[in-house]
């Protein structure tokens, strides 16, 4: 909500917001209606932090290493990978 409304502000340079990796990536990719695009909506400045993040899969999934994860998320060409 709070990303939508920063997307929606005037573009004055007098606004400014703070976004986590599920402002810019998680939801936009979970949930493609979110009204904004952390592409061409946001401009980063700087990071700020860098937090570890965890990665789980259903125990099916033929993954069970990130190179892996990687490898059948590029296959199934359902993910946009930076």
């Amino acid at each position: 909500m709070g990303a939508l409304e920063l997307a929606r502000a005037p573009k004055d340079g007098f606004i400014i917001g703070a976004a986590t990796v599920s402002t810019s990536a998680a939801n936009p990719t979970i949930n493609p209606k979110t009204g904004y695009d952390p592409i061409k909506d946001f401009t980063p400045i700087t990071n700020i932090t860098a937090t570890p993040n965890i990665i789980a899969v259903n125990p099916s999934f033929p993954a069970k290493v990130f190179k892996t994860f990687l490898e059948e998320l590029k296959k199934s060409r359902k993910v946009f990978l930076c």
